[in-house]
């Protein structure tokens, strides 16, 4: 059986959805431990060494964090990721999707940048299925 070629649109869309929950989770935490007098933008720059605009740039418009990234700032929250899963697509309500992937002519037809967003975050990402080769 031969392997099903993954689409371009399908690759930056699932790239974009991982990047999107993973800063969601990293901004929500920031955000309760805020909350809590436990940190603040400035005492999180001090701790990573850069600066207060570095740190407000990353909270407030992730793009494309490293892993590096993500482990200093949780490392500068004094945290840790506690769980990661994943499964197959069928496995996962459509109510915690973004789109049906298997509906691959409506994803092409999006073909400009729009938004995403989990559906319990302010957090949002561009998302261009166009924009990402197949290689």
């Amino acid at each position: 059986m031969k392997a099903r070629k993954i689409s371009a649109a399908e690759r930056a869309y699932t790239r974009t959805e991982t990047r999107l929950l993973v800063a969601d989770a990293i901004i929500a935490l920031f955000r309760k431990l805020a909350d809590r007098g436990e940190i603040n933008q400035t005492r999180l720059a001090e701790r990573l060494g850069v600066s207060r605009a570095y740190i407000s740039k990353q909270l407030t418009s992730p793009g494309n964090w490293t892993l590096d990234t993500v482990g200093d700032l949780l490392a500068a929250m004094d945290s840790r990721l506690t769980k990661i899963e994943a499964d197959k697509v069928e496995n996962i309500p459509m109510s915690n999707r973004f789109y049906n992937l298997s509906q691959e002519n409506e994803i092409q037809a999006l073909g400009t940048p729009h938004t995403i967003k989990p559906r319990h975050s302010s957090t949002t990402m561009q998302f261009t299925p166009s924009s990402t080769s197949n290689v």
